[in-house]
């Protein structure tokens, strides 16, 4: 028996999935509990998150359930917001922090980079918790990623990835010797695999979970925010070219969204990005233009 739902106010018949052609472009929708949504197909602005004056050089953004978290990196605060666009709660760091990065572990634990420290807190007590991790020694932790129950985290004074695995106070090299890295500003885990957005170096590199290098993604303009959706294509934040760049697996290019500018749709020195597939959205942190910008399938 066909299903009926609704998309964009037209209405279409489904089995468990369906494939159609909208506008010349593949569309395939999935199931999700009592939902089904699109993701396959390039995604459509729909509205931007943080009233005006609330972000102040956001530089990265997470998504946890029905919340959206980003930092407010120029006056050192970490801010929750509703996912119509409500500003909830906030954490304020000590003023020099600079927080540059979010990693956020499925039980809702908040790990936030700055320029000198580490700080953790729980989305669920609104980040009223929020403590430094306590790490051995000297470091700058520019980007950091939650791969199951440890830490990886980009010291911009060796300028190499580290790993702080559970009950450790000491970063511990994860990569290569050989393998050389420049200001890396995004690190995404993803199944066996680990995805490195390599700033000065213009290209994504693919690491296996041991940190052996596998692959790269080149000739960007800045990549920083990296993200993966569900059907596994790489999204990629590229800075200077002011846009969001998609790969499939094989990293074929498939297509951009997002342009430079400062109206709806546009983004200006974009820097971090997060994909919630389950409800269809895109968030990208919209540095240049102090707001968080939501696309969706």
């Amino acid at each position: 028996m066909f299903n009926i739902f609704r998309l964009k106010g037209t209405e279409w018949l489904s089995l468990a999935a369906i494939a159609v052609f909208l506008t010349g472009s593949l569309i395939v929708f999935q199931n999700f509990g009592t939902e089904t949504k699109s993701i396959l197909g390039k995604p459509f602005f729909e509205k931007t998150i943080a009233p005006k004056g609330t972000l102040k050089n956001p530089l990265s953004v997470v998504v946890f359930k029905d919340k959206i978290i980003a930092t407010s990196s120029s006056d050192a605060q970490v801010k929750i917001f509703s996912n119509k666009g409500k500003e909830m709660a906030s954490a304020q760091l000590e003023n020099d922090s600079y927080p540059t990065s979010l990693a956020l572990h499925k039980d809702g634990t908040l790990f936030v980079a700055t320029k000198n420290a580490i700080y953790e807190g729980s989305v669920f007590l609104n980040l009223k918790n929020m403590e430094k991790v306590k790490i051995k020694g000297d470091y700058q932790p520019l980007a950091v990623a939650v791969p199951k129950d440890a830490l990886l985290v980009f010291d911009g004074i060796s300028q190499k990835l580290k790993i702080l695995n559970k009950g450790k106070n000491k970063l511990d090299d994860f990569t290569e010797k050989k393998l050389s890295l420049s200001y890396v500003n995004g690190i995404i885990s993803e199944g066996d695999s680990v995805y490195v957005a390599d700033s000065n170096g213009r290209r994504v590199v693919r690491l296996d979970s041991n940190g052996k290098y596998k692959v790269s993604l080149k000739n960007f303009s800045l990549p920083r925010g990296i993200a993966i959706d569900s059907f596994k294509r790489l999204h990629v934040v590229d800075t200077f070219a002011n846009t969001i760049k998609v790969f499939d697996q094989k990293g074929k290019f498939l297509f951009n969204y997002g342009e430079e500018g400062n109206g709806s749709g546009h983004v200006y020195l974009p820097n971090g990005i997060a994909i919630d597939s389950k409800q269809g959205k895109v968030y990208v942190a919209d540095k240049g233009n102090n707001r968080i910008q939501v696309w969706s399938w």
